[in-house]
């Protein structure tokens, strides 16, 4: 967004709303911008340069962090005939040092925009109604740590899937598998049943997509020649440097970027309000205005196509059907006795 775009950028007509925001979640250099008088001029692209360097490491370690769960969870996979297949707790013991870091740099992004977003006139809700900034904390803080948790859970279950069907009972496994595909919409248009292991790999490799997809989108040609200043009062202004993804990007855009692949839940909140007041205040103005709707309107996509449909739909539904087969095979080990599911 341009310089001149955060003219008059107060949803209210009140004076700065910074106070709103306790002084130990305000960075110095933010307060510094505070104490000239002008923060709400410039914005969130003037004060979340610093958050970045962190913010992009966490993106990384999010990607790596599935990638090493499921490699761990495939060499710890082991057959039991009462749980089906399982694999090693102490795979979760690197995820918590993840987990103390992630939460270390969202707070930097909290700290550098916390304050910026409430002198804009933006307000921290809840259902619609405006909570003081601890409780709204509180209450959206382990929504980020559960993101986490879901990742690895997710590749947990992909390396569980995959030693499942080497098991003993991977056979019934298989066979289970084809009687409950021949009973849904695609098998009855003609589709052939995919072989499992494979299709909750490529459930797996969508979920990655949620994270590698935002990250490249915040890759601007001054992160790669260096020129960038990650500093309070410096903008980030450069041309983003994928071909498709080629306009110009600040530094506010980038963290939020950022916050998106690695589901931080707390910095989508400030996002979205971000949104809601540069829009307001811009409404005169229809460029402007789609200047701050269009990235929340390219993330929403991202979700619903990622998150909702590919992950809550797709992956949701493969996880309880090879739960429910799993239990099938349980019954048949314990009874003797073979559950086979009507044609």
């Amino acid at each position: 967004m341009a310089a001149s775009q955060y003219e008059g950028l107060a949803c209210t007509e009140s004076e700065s709303q910074s106070p709103l925001v306790p002084a130990w979640a305000i960075a110095p250099g933010v307060q510094a911008e505070i104490d000239k008088g002008n923060l709400h001029l410039d914005g969130l692209a003037k004060c979340l340069g610093p958050a970045i360097p962190s913010l992009r490491k966490v993106a990384v370690l999010s990607l790596l962090t599935q990638v090493y769960f499921l490699l761990g969870a495939s060499s710890t996979a082991a057959c039991d005939h009462k749980a089906g297949v399982t694999y090693s707790t102490l795979l979760w013991v690197p995820v918590l040092l993840v987990a103390i870091f992630r939460g270390l740099a969202e707070w930097q992004g909290v700290v550098h925009s916390a304050a910026p977003f409430a002198a804009m006139g933006g307000r921290f809700t809840m259902f619609g109604l405006t909570v003081p900034f601890l409780f709204w904390l509180v209450c959206n803080s382990p929504l980020s740590f559960l993101n986490l948790a879901d990742l690895c859970t997710d590749s947990g279950f992909t390396a569980a899937v995959r030693k499942a069907v080497k098991c003993d009972a991977g056979d019934d496994m298989a066979s289970l598998w084809l009687q409950t595909w021949m009973q849904s919409l695609p098998a009855r248009a003609g589709v052939p049943a995919p072989d499992l292991p494979t299709l909750a790999l490529l459930m797996w490799i969508i979920t990655l997509l949620q994270i590698v997809l935002p990250f490249l989108g915040s890759i601007r040609k001054g992160d790669l020649s260096g020129k960038l200043r990650y500093t309070c009062g410096d903008w980030g202004q450069s041309e983003g440097a994928l071909p498709c993804h080629n306009q110009v990007l600040y530094h506010d855009g980038v963290a939020f970027d950022l916050a998106d692949a690695s589901g931080m839940s707390v910095l989508q909140k400030i996002k979205i309000g971000y949104t809601k007041c540069g829009a307001d205040a811009n409404k005169d103005n229809l460029a402007w205005a789609v200047s701050y709707v269009a990235p929340l309107g390219h993330q929403m996509a991202n979700m619903v196509i990622f998150s909702l449909i590919g992950e809550s739909a797709f992956q949701l539904n493969l996880q309880t059907t090879i739960f429910g087969l799993n239990q099938n095979i349980i019954l048949q080990a314990a009874s003797g006795h073979h559950f086979l599911f009507a044609p």
